[in-house]
């Protein structure tokens, strides 16, 4: 964090404009450096709104599970590395 940003995170909303209320966090590093929260449609939104079937990406993700199919059942001798889950703390 630079000093300019620093600066300016000790400067954020009074507390009847935050997304959180102070009660809400369980400890003193709650959330410091979040400054707003936008929310994420659900993915049966998604996949009405774009949805997959009959392009490219259906295909490709067809044939990636394929792969890992075979990876699995020792018919591929790659190795597969799956990394996760992801932690935004």
């Amino acid at each position: 964090c630079t000093k300019m940003n620093a600066t300016k995170l000790q400067s954020v909303e009074p507390e009847a404009q935050r997304w959180y209320s102070q009660d809400d966090k369980t400890s003193a590093t709650d959330d410091e450096r979040i400054l707003d929260i936008t929310p994420l449609p659900p993915p049966e939104h998604l996949i009405r709104f774009f949805p997959i079937r009959g392009t490219a990406m259906e295909t490709l993700i067809s044939q990636t599970r394929q792969r890992i199919r075979r990876i699995m059942r020792a018919e591929d001798d790659r190795l597969l590395v799956v990394i996760g889950p992801c932690s935004i703390h």
